[in-house]
């Protein structure tokens, strides 16, 4: 796929902003003060990585959300797209809570390792991420693909 200028322009947009918001998110240390809320709403670790991981992960989408409108619109008007606004919500809402059980799996392994180790957690994250990468290229095309082709083949047929 061949960028053109808007989608070059929109793509250059997005990036800063996506690093622009986690800068932030790290200054004002989002963060931490979710951890602290999560430690105090609960004792259970998974619990308190659900928590964190999520409410990350739903603002970060939330300031994302204005970009994903605009990008539907304009796949709308150049004819690359003919899906309502309607499915184009439900994908995202499927993605967002496919990305929230990920981020939380993942949220829980490397709060597990910065526990176990402050110092090398980064050591020991790293090697245990390796599988479940390896494990989501396998699980991908398989599992979740097929969820976002039903709305796809729902579409075609209304």
């Amino acid at each position: 796929m061949r960028f053109t200028g808007l989608d070059a322009t929109l793509y250059f947009v997005t990036s800063v902003w996506s690093f622009l918001v986690l800068f932030l998110m790290l200054r004002m240390r989002f963060g931490v003060r979710l951890r602290d809320w999560a430690e105090r709403t609960s004792r259970f670790r998974v619990v308190q990585a659900l928590i964190v991981m999520s409410l990350s992960l739903w603002w970060f989408e939330l300031t994302q959300l204005p970009f994903d409108i605009h990008r539907h619109y304009v796949g709308l008007s150049y004819g690359l797209s003919v899906a309502a606004l309607g499915i184009v919500v439900r994908r995202l809402g499927k993605s967002l809570l496919l990305g929230l059980v990920f981020v939380t799996l993942l949220g829980w392994i490397l709060y597990g390792a910065l526990r176990r180790s402050p110092r090398g957690w980064w050591f020991y994250s790293g090697w245990l991420l390796i599988p479940i990468v390896i494990l989501v290229l396998f699980v991908t095309p398989i599992w979740i693909e097929p969820m976002f082709k039903q709305v796809r083949a729902a579409q075609r047929s209304s």
